[in-house]
Formats: C-alpha cells, sequence, structure tokens
C-alpha cells in the first residue's frame, strides 16, 4: 500500500498572500512542512499538489526539497488532490496543508497506524473531528477509493 502525504500549496491567498514561502528561521515554511514530514516512518511519499496559478514560483522549492509536485486546478482542490493521487498511484493519502510548519511526524504517524489496522472497515481517520490537537496538528488520512 502506497502512503503519500499531499500537502495543497497555493500563494494566493487574500488574507496572507505568498504565506507558504515566508521565512521562518531562514527556510520558506513550505519546506518545514516538508522536512518534518520526512520524519513519518509511515509515509511513502511525499507531494505537493500545486495550484495553477502558482505554478511559476513553487516549483524551484519542490526540487530543492527533493519531492514531487503536481499542478492541478487552482479553484478545486478536491479535484488537486484526486488528480495528484491518481498519476501517482497512490493508495491512502494523508491531507496536509502547507500552513503548518511545526506538524508532528509522531501524531501523523499514529493516526496511519490506526487507518491500516482498520483499513478494511473505513475510508477516513482524523485527530479533528473531535478537537483533540492544537490547529497546526491536525492529520487526516484517506483511501484514494473515496475520492474517486
Amino acid at each position: 500500500m502506497k502512503i503519500a502525504a499531499i500537502i495543497q500549496a497555493r500563494l494566493g491567498s487574500t488574507r496572507f498572500p505568498r504565506k507558504v514561502m515566508k521565512d521562518i528561521s531562514g527556510k520558506p515554511m513550505l519546506q518545514h512542512v516538508i522536512e518534518r514530514l520526512t520524519n513519518c516512518q509511515l509515509i511513502n511519499e511525499i507531494i505537493i499538489a500545486i495550484a495553477q496559478e502558482e505554478n511559476k514560483s513553487l516549483p524551484h522549492l519542490v526540487q530543492k526539497c527533493g519531492v514531487r509536485s503536481f499542478v492541478g486546478n487552482t479553484e478545486d482542490v478536491l479535484d488537486r488532490y484526486y488528480q495528484t493521487a491518481k498519476k501517482y498511484k497512490v493508495d491512502a493519502i494523508v491531507r496536509v496543508t502547507s500552513d503548518c510548519p511545526l506538524i508532528d511526524p509522531k501524531i501523523v504517524d499514529k493516526v496511519i497506524a490506526f487507518y491500516l489496522k482498520q483499513r478494511d472497515t473505513i475510508d477516513y481517520v482524523s485527530n479533528r473531528l473531535k478537537l483533540s490537537y492544537p490547529r497546526g496538528l491536525d492529520t487526516e488520512i484517506f483511501s484514494f477509493q473515496v475520492l474517486r
């Protein structure tokens, strides 16, 4: 089973433009997210799902971090996840937003492990259905089949 963290990334926020590229201790926020996810034991691959409008700005960082990317629909985030997972033949998607630089790899692995134990009976696991962790530590995993 291929498990991928798919990070949705866009620069066109109206409240905080280019937020994912803002410097935190010498690195863009998105790079912190990628680096933290590389410490997850149960993730096979990290992929950045880039909105079409940001296609010119993010690929350099993606290449620098050594991860794959997919450029998709700017307005339809769900389709971006679907097309990304389809292209890279992902069985289970860990949904990550690019503005969570403190995401905890141990929490991510814990959610994935629970999903793997229950995957024959459930398609979705999250630690945010009942508020149990601070914002920025939320983790979701779901099967590719759910997106179809």
